[in-house]
C-alpha cells in the first residue's frame, strides 16, 4: 500500500527556478538532519548505513558469482 501524491504543489509554495535557487534550497538540509539526528540518533544511523550499503549489494552479488563461475 502506497501514499498517494500530490498532483499539484502545496499552494504557496514556490518551485526554485533557477540553478542557485535550488542550491540554496539545500541550506536547509543540515539543520534538518540535526533535528531528526536529535529526535532518534539510531534510527538516523541505521537510515544512513542502509543507504550506503543498499547500492552495493547488486556489486556484491556480482562478485560472488564471478566467484562460483
Amino acid at each position: 500500500m502506497s501514499i498517494p501524491r500530490r498532483a499539484t504543489p502545496v499552494k504557496g509554495a514556490k518551485i526554485p527556478s533557477s540553478r542557485s535557487e535550488r542550491f540554496q534550497a539545500l541550506k536547509t538540509v543540515p539543520p534538518l538532519l540535526r533535528m531528526v539526528c536529535k529526535a532518534h540518533p539510531g534510527l538516523t544511523l541505521a537510515t544512513i548505513l542502509s543507504r550506503l550499503v543498499r547500492p552495493l549489494s547488486p556489486i556484491a552479488l556480482l562478485w560472488i558469482g564471478k566467484l562460483i563461475i
